[in-house]
């Protein structure tokens, strides 16, 4: 799947926005959001894995570049609640 795509994975240590974001999604953390901003802000595509111990963040170019690894992820949380899957895939 990999050679016909240019996603890349980039982690990103915990930063926290300062002054607090408003726009927040209830369960996104700040600094996974404040990230998923500045991609998007720069005109990426990107959707973020987050846990308390480490956020990866998808990022491409153009969103159907990364749309395999959001549907893998997808898959792979299939039978899991969607309150889990919430807390996990911000996009």
């Amino acid at each position: 799947m990999l050679h016909s795509r240019e996603a890349l994975i980039v982690y990103r240590h915990q930063y926290w926005p300062n002054p607090k974001l408003q726009d927040v999604p209830i369960h996104a953390y700040s600094y996974v959001w404040h990230g998923l901003r500045m991609l998007r802000n720069e005109g990426l595509a990107a959707f973020a894995y987050q846990s308390q111990a480490a956020s990866f963040f998808f990022v491409s170019r153009q969103k159907t570049e990364i749309e395999p690894f959001q549907s893998g992820f997808q898959l792979a949380f299939s039978g899991v609640s969607r309150s889990v899957i919430a807390r996990r895939l911000i996009a």
